[in-house]
Formats: structure tokens, C-alpha cells, sequence
């Protein structure tokens, strides 16, 4: 669970690659492994990956902006903290991703898309949890 195998096996896939580069302000760059259009405005969980290992479990409406935009040049405090993590101790890491549907319900009248992308990135991190004690390196809660 804690090597990029395990979740290939689960249907993950490679979709870029974050490296430091002197390019652009925040330090970091991004180069797609795959065609755009399998991540813009997919939702799904990805994967961060420094040599097999997973060093983060998230989630996201939308895959490529997540990664492409927000990762590297947006400035929060999670974006932040992984951007400086990259650049002090990896160098490059991996995003590896797994798309989820867009389900659309109603409920009490109101029509909405449920957020399956989250409901399976908790349940990841509760089973990562519940075997190790711990949450990925760069994973700065359980939720």
C-alpha cells in the first residue's frame, strides 16, 4: 500500500510528472504523461510517488487543473508545503491518477454530483490508517 504497485493494480495510471525547475517563480514544473483530456474535468484521486513510494493521497474535481495549475503556481498552504517539500527533498515525484464518475442524484428537490472522489480518497487514507498508523509523508491529515 505504501508502493505505487499496490494502486496500479487498483487501476491507477501515470499522469505527470512535478519537478524543480528554475523556469517558473514557485520552483516547480509539470510535464503530462498522458493526453490532457483524460484529466481535464475528470474528478478522481491521485497518487503522489517519489520512487514507488506514495508520499500523498488526494483528491480533486478536476484532475489537470489540480495538478497542472494548481500544484505548480497557485500559492496555499497545502500547495506550498508540497511545492518546498519537492524542491528540499525529491527533486521530482509522480502523479499517478484514477478518474471517478460524475453521479448526479436528487434529493428533497435539489439535483447535485456527488463527490465520490472524496468519499474514496477518505476511504483510502482510513485503510493506509488502519494498516499503518500513519498517513503519507505529505499528507498532512487522516480527514
Amino acid at each position: 500500500m505504501t508502493n505505487i504497485k499496490h494502486w496500479k493494480k487498483k487501476g491507477f495510471f501515470k499522469a505527470a510528472t512535478l519537478f524543480t525547475s528554475p523556469r517558473l517563480t514557485q520552483g516547480v514544473d509539470v510535464e503530462l504523461s498522458c493526453e490532457r483530456e483524460k484529466l481535464e474535468d475528470h474528478p478522481g484521486v491521485y497518487l503522489i510517488v517519489h520512487e514507488g513510494e506514495v508520499l500523498k493521497i488526494g483528491q480533486s474535481s478536476n484532475l489537470y487543473n489540480r495538478i497542472d495549475n494548481q500544484y505548480k503556481c497557485i500559492s496555499n498552504s497545502t500547495n506550498t508545503f508540497i511545492r518546498e517539500e519537492i524542491k528540499e527533498k525529491y527533486t521530482s515525484v509522480e502523479f499517478y491518477v484514477l478518474p471517478t464518475s460524475k453521479e448526479i442524484t436528487t434529493v428533497a428537490g435539489y439535483t447535485f454530483r456527488i463527490n465520490l472522489q472524496k468519499g474514496l480518497e477518505e476511504a483510502m487514507l482510513k485503510e493506509y490508517w488502519d494498516k499503518y498508523q500513519d498517513i503519507p509523508k505529505l499528507n498532512r491529515q487522516k480527514n
